[in-house]
């Protein structure tokens, strides 16, 4: 029997919060190590860019990881302090939204600029505030809290890591989805809904399923994990023709 994922229940407190990252960066990546996170004088001079203070859970999450490309930005991209007030010049969103990104602090950019995820500045003022998600359209909030967001973010990330020998991906029957939801337990990662209907995250530790709601019946699933025999507790429900995989172990 493999291990409960140290992702079944979410920390109450945002200290465990980021326990709980450090953590898990060492199960799948290469453990944190100082020189990975930005300094207080990088944060404080972007900062000063800005002209206000961020929320102590961005602060911290930078200080904790934030260089941490490897995590962060193989796929879609987590801006740097500095690059936080650069955003609307980098993208040259400003025009073509007629300040759209005026009222929310964007720190993070999907990979082709569809979408991206920000901190209504109505909200800066908290220590752990809500994120939401732009889909070339209205704000909507995709997570309660900044850590939260940061640990799901991990979470969906594990699919893009370089060193991923067991991994594959594909459509989904409701069927499969039955299969998964009754024999995998479900994770405490908020529902993403971006930009999508919905997507859940299951797994045990050193395995996650992450299923993404298209449309209807329409369903994607990316499967990953550390080991074989992790991988093959998800993979066993698989019926091959519809997915692509990168395990050399398990043939379609």
């Amino acid at each position: 029997m493999f291990e409960p994922s140290p992702f079944t229940k979410i920390p109450e407190s945002r200290s465990a919060r980021w326990a709980l990252l450090k953590s898990a960066i060492a199960d799948w990546y290469a453990p944190l190590e100082e020189s990975d996170g930005f300094p207080e004088k990088t944060i404080a001079q972007a900062e000063e860019s800005l002209g206000f203070r961020l929320p102590k859970a961005l602060k911290e999450w930078y200080k904790l990881a934030g260089k941490r490309e490897d995590i962060w930005s193989q796929q879609d991209a987590m801006s740097s302090p500095e690059e936080l007030s650069q955003f609307q010049e980098i993208f040259d969103y400003k025009c073509q939204y007629n300040g759209h990104f005026d009222d929310v602090l964007v720190f993070y950019v999907e990979n082709q600029g569809g979408y991206c995820w920000g901190i209504p500045r109505k909200y800066l003022d908290e220590d752990d505030p809500p994120v939401v998600i732009d889909n070339w359209g209205d704000w909507r909030i995709l997570s309660p809290t900044v850590s939260e967001f940061a640990l799901s973010m991990f979470v969906s990330c594990l699919k893009w890591r370089e060193e991923n020998q067991f991994w594959c991906c594909g459509d989904a029957t409701p069927e499969l989805i039955a299969k998964i939801d009754k024999n995998i337990p479900l994770l405490d990662c908020p529902s993403w809904q971006y930009p999508y209907e919905q997507t859940l995250f299951y797994g045990y530790k050193g395995l996650i399923v992450e299923a993404i709601w298209q449309s209807g019946d329409d369903i994607y699933i990316f499967i990953t994990a550390t080991t074989e025999a992790a991988f093959e507790v998800a993979t066993q429900y698989l019926s091959g023709q519809n997915f692509y995989c990168s395990a050399a172990s398990w043939e379609m």
